[in-house]
């Protein structure tokens, strides 16, 4: 049972052990999300070995979020059942060898398993959708794409990554949909040929968090201003560094309100929003973060808003169809169901009543 509880999270950083590259493989790096093995579940907990693009199995959820990963940590966390039954002077290098060889000998078992529980693959085959970890942080998608599933009969696995490796992977043509939020970046996306639609589906703002006290007194100064004192204060701030639609805003705010200029307290994750929002509440640091993911780990974190809203804090989303010219795998009717689904005037009232402590988290695009 162990196993199909700290499955997830475990995409980033496999053993390098058994036949597996000697190499950490990172959310966030295109080629590690082509070439993995392997597909996580998080909704059934099953692991089967298999390519991400091949539709044939029982897992529902192709995953590759970090957030609240047991796995990411330098020293690997194995459930204590499974450390007492060791000798005690097996180190944490032996513990990650020992789980590489469960997951290895012991995928076939659990492919065989508990099928049950585990739903079959759908006979209206499986749609790829690649968005963003914000996105996906926030919960709506598992609030409506179950409906989608059933109306379709198909399965949706969905790729969490940030938008530039999700625009990466549908250039590629390795997802069917892309759901991201960088709007020039869609465009040039769409220009390109690399998408055949293009779609608003919603909206919601970014918020530029810190600690209540404010160090370097940006309380309601518009963004480009806050970015710009927490600079010159030398303030502590945790950026993703990472491409993301959330990365690109702040590179854009720097860009039209000064310029930027590294110092030592600005620190880069390379990580997903949830993981950087928590690193900014432990390090009691400044971060910009998208409001939805804020709203959902609101009670988590001691960060509060400060700056004040302007227009460069918007964050509109939108929803590209993938060429099917890029790939004889994209499946293009099912693709523009989905598209005509996040837009249809049930999924945006759904996505409208979304909220969180009674606070909307997106703002739907498409209703009157």
């Amino acid at each position: 049972m162990f196993i199909r509880k700290y499955f997830h999270g475990l995409w980033p950083c496999l053993p390098h052990q058994a036949g597996l590259k000697s190499r950490t493989l990172r959310r966030d790096s295109t080629q590690d999300v082509l070439r993995m093995k392997m597909i996580v579940s998080k909704r059934s907990g099953c692991l089967r070995g298999n390519e991400i693009n091949r539709p044939a199995g029982r897992c529902r959820l192709a995953h590759v979020s970090t957030v609240n990963n047991p796995f990411s940590q330098a020293a690997l966390r194995l459930p204590q059942a499974l450390k007492n039954a060791l000798p005690s002077a097996v180190s944490c290098g032996t513990y990650r060898h020992v789980l590489a060889c469960l997951i290895i000998f012991g995928s076939g078992f659990l492919y065989g398993c508990g099928a049950s529980d585990m739903p079959l693959t759908a006979s209206g085959g499986v749609l790829r959708l690649a968005t963003t970890t914000s996105t996906h942080d926030s919960g709506l998608l598992d609030e409506i794409i179950p409906e989608f599933e059933h109306k379709h009969n198909v399965r949706v696995d969905i790729v969490a990554a940030g938008t530039g490796r999700a625009l990466k992977l549908g250039e590629a043509g390795d997802v069917d949909v892309v759901l991201v939020h960088a709007r020039e970046e869609e465009e040039a996306f769409l220009a390109s040929g690399h998408a055949t639609r293009r779609e608003d589906v919603m909206f919601n703002t970014f918020e530029i968090l810190g600690p209540p006290d404010d160090p370097a007194q940006i309380r309601n100064l518009f963004a480009g201003e806050s970015l710009q004192k927490i600079a010159r204060q030398k303030e502590k701030f945790i950026s993703r560094g990472d491409d993301s639609g959330t990365h690109k805003r702040e590179q854009k705010i720097w860009q039209t309100s000064g310029g930027f200029t590294l110092w030592s307290e600005y620190l880069e994750t390379g990580q997903g929003m949830a993981s950087t929002l928590m690193m900014a509440h432990e390090k009691q640091a400044y971060v910009l973060v998208d409001r939805g993911t804020y709203l959902r780990f609101q009670r988590k974190i001691e960060l509060v808003p400060l700056a004040a809203t302007d227009d460069s804090l918007r964050n509109p989303y939108g929803v590209l169809n993938v060429n099917p010219a890029k790939s004889s795998a994209i499946k293009a009717e099912l693709s523009q169901k989905m598209c005509d689904f996040l837009i249809s005037p049930i999924t945006q009232q759904r996505i409208k009543q979304f909220s969180i402590n009674g606070e909307s988290l997106f703002f739907p695009l498409h209703l009157d």
